[in-house]
């Protein structure tokens, strides 16, 4: 494997541990363009091994950034439902609602 392939599948590897380890901030387009490149250029007989490996951890990142989101925004409708409320509250026993 020429020296290019193996620094772009050394840093393909890397990139997806980073982003393992941080999903949130993990940039999703490169990562998919790193895959392709590495996929290019590697022999024909190791491109499936590799993309299904690169693609299995990918989609990891991404169900990974995705439970963070959802919990970041379930914190937030909750946090945004319970400071309302005591507005209505306050409505209500003045008979305004």
């Amino acid at each position: 494997m020429p020296k290019l392939t193996e620094q772009l599948e050394l840093q393909l590897w890397q990139s997806l541990k980073v982003a393992t380890e941080d999903p949130e901030a993990a940039d999703v387009l490169h990562l998919g363009e790193l895959v392709e490149a590495v996929v290019a250029l590697t022999p024909p007989l190791q491109q499936m091994t590799i993309a299904a490996v690169a693609i299995e951890q990918l989609t990891n990142v991404l169900e990974a950034a995705e439970a963070v989101l959802s919990q970041w925004l379930d914190t937030r409708l909750r946090s945004s439902e319970s400071s309302s409320r005591p507005h209505v509250c306050v409505l209500r026993e003045s008979g305004v609602v």
